[in-house]
C-alpha cells in the first residue's frame, strides 16, 4: 500500500486549484452586449470587469432597470450573473480589460441601447395671448393711426410637433427643433403665426416620470391683416414678416410604454413683429408701419415616440 503524505496532498490540491483557475480564466465565451453586438470574454476579464468603475455585478437580474443602463448576462461557464452599467462606462471597461480594440467612441456607439435617444412628438393645446401693444403710423399724412393702443387678443387653439435628440454621454441634456401654428385674433387684427424654435432641452431621466425644461431662440413667421382708416377711408393693411424671439417651456413626460410617452407642457413665446406696407388713400400712397408686442402663454398636451 502506497502512503500519501500531507505535503503531497497539499501539493496536489494546490496544483488542481491553480490548473482550474487558469483553465477557467483562459476559457473564452461569447457575451452579448447589445442586441447585435457580441464580444469574447474569458474568466479573467470577467473578474477584472467586476472591479472597473461604473460596473455593477449582481447574481440575479433586477426587477426594474433604469432605461439608460445596459444589462449584460454572463454565461454560466464564466461564473454566471449580470453586469449593470451605463453604455459609456461599459465601453470604457471593455477597453480597459482588453475585450475590445476599438476606440471608446466606437464601442460606446455599439453598446448604447436603442429606443431612447431620438424623439418625435405631436401636441395640441390652448394659446392665451396677453394684451399686446400695437403702434401704427402712416406717412406722409403725419397722423398716428393707433398710439400704443392695447389689443385684447382672443384665446385660440394651437398645435405643432418637434424632433429631438438626447445626448449619449449626458442623457439629461439634448436639443429639439419645434414647429407650431397659432392665430392672434383681435378686433380688426388677424395674424397667422408659425414659430420655428431651436431648443436646448434638459430633463431628469427617470424610468417613467421625466420632468423637463427647454429654452431657445424662435423664428416667428407671421402674416398680418389689419382693418384701418386712412384719411377717413376704410383700408386693409397686409404684410408678412420674419422676427426672432424667445421660446421657453417646462413639462412632464410619462412613459406609457418603452417607446411611447405622453406629456403636458407649459410654453411661453415672445416676439416683436414689425410690419410695413403701402396703402393708397386721399389720392396718394401712404407708407403704413405697424409694430406689435406679442406674449403668448400655452398649455399643451401631446404624445411622443422614442427610437
Amino acid at each position: 500500500m502506497i502512503k500519501v503524505g500531507r505535503s503531497t496532498k497539499a501539493f496536489v490540491l494546490v496544483t488542481f486549484l491553480v490548473f482550474t483557475f487558469f483553465s477557467t480564466s483562459a476559457q473564452a465565451a461569447p457575451v452579448t452586449i447589445n442586441d447585435n453586438q457580441v464580444v469574447q470574454l474569458d474568466g479573467e476579464q470577467v473578474e477584472l470587469l467586476k472591479r472597473q468603475p461604473g460596473i455593477y455585478y449582481v447574481k440575479y437580474p433586477p426587477e426594474k432597470l433604469l432605461h439608460y443602463y445596459s444589462l449584460v448576462e454572463i454565461p454560466d461557464e464564466l461564473g454566471g450573473g449580470y453586469f449593470i452599467a451605463a453604455p459609456k462606462d461599459l465601453a470604457a471597461a471593455l477597453i480597459a480589460v482588453g475585450a475590445a480594440d476599438q476606440s471608446e467612441a466606437a464601442v460606446t456607439r455599439q453598446v448604447t441601447p436603442s429606443g431612447d435617444r431620438w424623439m418625435v412628438a405631436l401636441y395640441f393645446g390652448g394659446a392665451m395671448p396677453q394684451d399686446g401693444d400695437v403702434d401704427a403710423e402712416a406717412y406722409p399724412f403725419g397722423v398716428t393711426l393707433t398710439d400704443s393702443s392695447k389689443v385684447n387678443y382672443d384665446n385660440k387653439f394651437t398645435f405643432g410637433g418637434r424632433f429631438g435628440y438626447w445626448s449619449t454621454d449626458a442623457n439629461w441634456a439634448g436639443f429639439a427643433l419645434d414647429i407650431s401654428y397659432l392665430q392672434l385674433d383681435a378686433s380688426g387684427i388677424n395674424t397667422d403665426v408659425i414659430p420655428v424654435s431651436a431648443l436646448a432641452m434638459f430633463r431628469y431621466p427617470g424610468k417613467r416620470l421625466q420632468p423637463y425644461i427647454g429654452v431657445g431662440p424662435g423664428i416667428f413667421f407671421s402674416d398680418i391683416d389689419v382693418d384701418m382708416q386712412v384719411s377717413g377711408e376704410n383700408k386693409k393693411f397686409s404684410d408678412r414678416n420674419v422676427d426672432v424671439g424667445l421660446d421657453a417651456r417646462a413639462g412632464l413626460t410619462w412613459r406609457v410604454f418603452k417607446r411611447i410617452a405622453v406629456f403636458g407642457e407649459y410654453r411661453f413665446a415672445y416676439y416683436k413683429g414689425n410690419y410695413d406696407d403701402n396703402v393708397s388713400a386721399a389720392g396718394t400712397t401712404a407708407k403704413v408701419k405697424i409694430d406689435t408686442d406679442v406674449k403668448v402663454h400655452n398649455l399643451l398636451f401631446g404624445v411622443s415616440y422614442n427610437f
